[in-house]
């Protein structure tokens, strides 16, 4: 009678949690996919300083993906694609409820506000001024990742409007 009663509090448990749970995966999917690209940031920007050498990464919104590449403008190496439909829940470059950009001002063309798409790290750690945008099918978060020209790499988060500063 025990076991009974053990069992169906488990599954009355599992029964609330599971939804709950389901509700979470593509924000969680979402933030996995942003960290990566700001981790692919750091690693173009190291390398670059390690093998005096620019480094880039490759935007190409439209088919939902990005490379990273060594030796960019030399012999152009690609090194790793990443296509962003491998982390489901509809990841991918937009902007979620975003109403504005992380510098609070109008929407870059695209989601994507690097020229040509490419964001370039040189030997001297400094890189080109840029942001790229990502979201979910849900569209209802959003995730900055981006760089200045120092080179420094920032991941901001889409708090809402009513939040001040908005990106954090």
């Amino acid at each position: 009678m025990e076991l009974i009663i053990v069992v169906a509090i488990i599954g009355i448990l599992a029964g609330v949690a599971t939804p709950m749970i389901l509700a979470w995966l593509p924000d969680i999917r979402l933030k996995s996919a942003a960290r990566d690209l700001f981790s692919q940031m750091q690693q173009a920007r190291m390398q670059a300083i390690k093998e005096n050498r620019d480094w880039a990464i490759v935007f190409d919104a439209g088919n939902n993906k990005y490379e990273l590449r060594s030796d960019f403008g030399g012999t152009n190496v690609l090194v790793t694609t990443v296509d962003l439909s491998t982390y489901s829940s509809g990841v991918g470059f937009g902007r979620g409820a975003a109403t504005q950009d992380v510098a609070g001002t109008v929407w870059p063309n695209g989601d994507v506000s690097y020229a040509g798409s490419v964001v370039i790290f040189t030997p001297r750690g400094t890189g080109t001024d840029g942001y790229v945008y990502l979201d979910h099918q849900g569209n209802t978060s959003a995730y900055a990742v981006g760089t200045v020209v120092s080179g420094s790499i920032r991941l901001r988060r889409w708090m809402g409007a009513a939040a001040a500063p908005p990106w954090q």
